[in-house]
C-alpha cells in the first residue's frame, strides 16, 4: 500500500495529543493502522477519547491488516521521512515502512476489535451542531491560561474545562477568562479535548458523544454542566468590573519584563489620579497611565500571572477594570479578571 508521506505528517499533530502515550497502558502507547476496504484509517486513544483519521491510499496491493505498533516510533519516523510517497506492508510480526530506506515497527498488536473505518464510527452518531474552527482556535490560543495546571490540573476537575454557552470561558481557582463569542451551548469540553479539535481542519460537526469532519472522528463523551460549575455566578463578576483607563499593550508587556528583573513575586498596582506598577520593596516605579478619575485603590497582584495574561493580548490597547478584589485586563472580545489582594 502506498500513501503520500505528507498525508500523515499533517495529522501527526492531532494524533499525537490524542494518545496518552502512557508506556504502562499498552493501548495509549500505541497506534493503530487499519487498512480495509481501500482506505487507511489512523487510531489513537488515551482510554477516554478515541480518534480516528482516515488518509488517502495512492495503490493498494495489500488485502487489508489491522496491526498497532509504539506510537512513539512512528510519529518520531514519519516526522523525519523526506519522499513524496511511502509504502506501508505488514510482515511476519513487523510493520515494513518504505521510504529513501526500509524500516521495521515491531507490531504490538494485530487487533482489538476497532471499527473498519470511519464510516463505521461516524454513522453511530448524528450531528446536532456545528462547531467553528476559528473560535475553537481562538479559545484555546487566548483563554487556555486559566486553566489550572500541575496538581491543581488533577484534583480540580470541575475548573479543567471550557464552557461554551453564550460566551466561551475558562476558570482556575483564582482567576477568569471570558471570551465574548456566542456558541449556542451549554457545555464543558476538556482542555484535552479542546486541544485535539484545535487541530482539526475544518469546522466540526458535534454529537453529544462525537466530534467529526469527513476525514477526522474523535469519539468522546459529552460532559454535563453540573451544579458545581455556575456559569452565571462566574459571569456576574465580570459584570462589576469598573474601566479605569486604557493601557498601551506594549507599554504594560515591557514594564513587566523590567519587573521580573528584580525577581519579587509581586507587585503593587496603585490606582489614583494615574495607575502605576510599583515594587513591594521600593525597588521600582512603573507608571501605565495618568489623568484618571478613580477612589485610591492598592492591589498587590502576582508577577507572574500578571505576566501570563497580559501575554495574552494582541491587541493595541488593553481596558484596565477593577473589582472588589480582582483587576480585568480586556481586549475587544477577551477580557482576563486577575484576582488580587488589596493592601
Amino acid at each position: 500500500m502506498k500513501v503520500k508521506t505528507d498525508d500523515i505528517v499533517k495529522y501527526l499533530p492531532i494524533i499525537k495529543i490524542a494518545a496518552g502515550l502512557d508506556a504502562t497502558l499498552v493501548l495509549t502507547s500505541v497506534i493503530t493502522l487499519m487498512c480495509k476496504n481501500d482506505k487507511l484509517t489512523l487510531v489513537s486513544t488515551d482510554m477516554i477519547n478515541t480518534l480516528y483519521v482516515d488518509v488517502p491510499i495512492q495503490q493498494n496491493t495489500d488485502d487489508g491488516f489491522e496491526v498497532s505498533v509504539d506510537a512513539k516510533t512512528f510519529i518520531a519516523l514519519m516526522s523525519k521521512l523526506s519522499t513524496e510517497q511511502i509504502s506501508l506492508t505488514v510482515r511476519d510480526t513487523n510493520l515494513i515502512i518504505r521510504s529513501g530506506g526500509m524500516y521495521k515497527l515491531p507490531i504490538i498488536l494485530n487487533s482489538y476489535n476497532q471499527p473498519a473505518v470511519i464510516e463505521d464510527v461516524r454513522q453511530k452518531y448524528t450531528s446536532n451542531m456545528t462547531l467553528s474552527l476559528d473560535i475553537v482556535r481562538k479559545a484555546t490560543n487566548t483563554l487556555s491560561k486559566s486553566l489550572p495546571t500541575g496538581v491543581l490540573a488533577n484534583v480540580l476537575d470541575v475548573y479543567n474545562n471550557y464552557y461554551l454557552g453564550e460566551v466561551i470561558m475558562t476558570s482556575d481557582t483564582n482567576n477568569l477568562s471570558i471570551m465574548r463569542t456566542s456558541t449556542s451551548l451549554d457545555r464543558l469540553i476538556s482542555s484535552h479535548v479542546m486541544q485535539i479539535l484545535s487541530k482539526f481542519d475544518s469546522d466540526i460537526n458535534m454529537s453529544d458523544e462525537a466530534y467529526f469532519t469527513d476525514n477526522i472522528v474523535l469519539v468522546s463523551a459529552k460532559q454535563s454542566v453540573s451544579d458545581d460549575y455556575q456559569a452565571s455566578d462566574l459571569l456576574a463578576v465580570a459584570d462589576t468590573l469598573v474601566p479605569i483607563c486604557k493601557i498601551n499593550t506594549d507599554v504594560l508587556k515591557a514594564a513587566i519584563t523590567r519587573i521580573a528583573i528584580f525577581n519579587e513575586k509581586y507587585v503593587l498596582l496603585k490606582i489614583d489620579s494615574s495607575c502605576e506598577l510599583v515594587s513591594m520593596h521600593d525597588t521600582f516605579v512603573e507608571p501605565l497611565c495618568d489623568d484618571i478619575t478613580a477612589n485610591p485603590v492598592t492591589y498587590k497582584i502576582d508577577v507572574s500571572t500578571l505576566k501570563t495574561y497580559a501575554r495574552l493580548i494582541s491587541d493595541d490597547s488593553i481596558t484596565l477594570s477593577m473589582t472588589s478584589g480582582a483587576i480585568g485586563l480586556s481586549s475587544d472580545d477577551c477580557t482576563h479578571i486577575i484576582s488580587t489582594m488589596e493592601e
